[in-house]
């Protein structure tokens, strides 16, 4: 609340008795703690009220940044020094005006106030819920999931590591239900795709050249609509909290294209520069396979490395026909052994290294790759 860049970001720096700035007052309230709520009266929001805003920016005067010396600090002069009062939703709290430096003070009554309902811990454990395992949260999931990790939140002081470990063992999460269900955000595709197939990155020694290959992945997240670092206002990327689509805005006729053109620039000819090139190994990859002699065994295990749900024997059938297209299984038999016995041959090593990425690039252009 007092860091220097959250102060200059939402106003926070500008806020005085004389002029209350309520911009951090009412973000605070509703994205990063407790949620509003439906609206059920003019100016009332459920879970707080348009004067519990008010209330907010008065506790909050007086505080700004130090832009030279990045840092926070507390100004008497431009507090209001009078009491503030919360609605019904927070108890009917009081927090005492002072007319000393214990002013500073005010902010810790008032996020204890916030973090004291419940309300606050069930909004924090929802956008978790939201991102690790489905958008829809049903009366089911409210009560036997949402209910119990908030009690866990709050029992152990808002500390997010046991609510995650909680959920993330769950039989709730690997509910086949739940699996799949999700769409990749960009930072999962470009990285995630880079992580996948091991794709190997520059020396760290040669900090130049790896932050150039990193710069990229980055650049390519933010044409798919998640530039990091920066998001496009104080909520976020829409797809967090947008309702009803959520994550589905990832993916649109812009971003769809982008995706693709990515994993494939990576799979051939790669991403260039500074002398390195960010190539997937087709060849590197298929050795995680079981055998990889066998063409039905890649599209299978493929398949189960790639994609988070199952395709069906046709989708498996048409892939195989992608990676040796009217030909009989033998015929990649022995293309694949003739590699292996002689694999500094150019013409054996194109012969199945081209057939990889034909299939490769037509799996990560599938449906089912976009899906986490």
């Amino acid at each position: 609340t007092i860091d220097p860049a959250m102060l200059a970001y939402l106003n926070g720096n500008t806020n005085s008795k004389s002029t209350p700035n309520e911009n951090y007052g009412r973000e605070l309230q509703e994205l990063f703690t407790i949620g509003k709520g439906p609206e059920i009266a003019p100016g009332n929001y459920t879970n707080y009220t348009e004067d519990d805003v008010k209330a907010a920016a008065r506790v909050l005067t007086g505080w700004r940044n130090d832009a030279t010396n990045i840092n926070s600090y507390f100004t008497l002069t431009r507090h209001d020094t009078t009491n503030k009062q919360f609605s019904a939703d927070y108890g009917n709290t009081v927090i005492s005006g002072s007319t000393d430096a214990t002013g500073m003070t005010e902010i810790n009554a008032f996020l204890d106030m916030i973090f004291n309902q419940q309300e606050t811990a069930k909004f924090l454990c929802r956008k978790l819920y939201r991102y690790f395992v489905y958008y829809v949260i049903d009366s089911a999931a409210e009560a036997n999931v949402i209910v119990p990790l908030a009690n866990i939140l709050r029992t152990n002081n808002y500390d997010v590591a046991p609510v995650l470990a909680t959920l993330l063992k769950s039989a709730h999460f690997f509910d086949p239900v739940n699996v799949g269900c999700m769409i990749k955000n960009p930072a999962e595709v470009s990285v995630g795709t880079c992580r996948l197939f091991s794709v190997q990155f520059p020396d760290p020694a040669d900090y130049v050249t790896q932050y150039d290959h990193w710069k990229y992945l980055r650049t390519q997240a933010a044409g798919m609509q998640q530039d990091i670092g920066d998001p496009p206002n104080v909520a976020g990327w829409q797809a967090y909290y947008q309702v009803p689509q959520f994550y589905e805005i990832w993916i649109n006729s812009d971003t769809l294209p982008k995706r693709t053109k990515f994993t494939d620039t990576l799979l051939t000819p790669g991403y260039k520069k500074d002398g390195f090139t960010l190539v997937i190994d087709p060849l590197a990859f298929v050795l995680q396979v079981s055998d990889a002699s066998n063409p039905n065994i890649i599209v299978s295990e493929f398949a189960q490395l790639l994609f988070p749900v199952a395709i069906t024997d046709n989708q498996k059938a048409f892939l195989k026909n992608t990676l040796i297209p009217g030909l009989p299984d033998y015929e990649w038999t022995s293309e694949w052994n003739a590699y292996l016995a002689d694999p500094g041959n150019a013409t054996k090593k194109t012969a199945v290294k081209s057939k990889l990425q034909e299939l490769l690039s037509f799996m990560m252009s599938m449906a089912e790759y976009q899906l986490t």
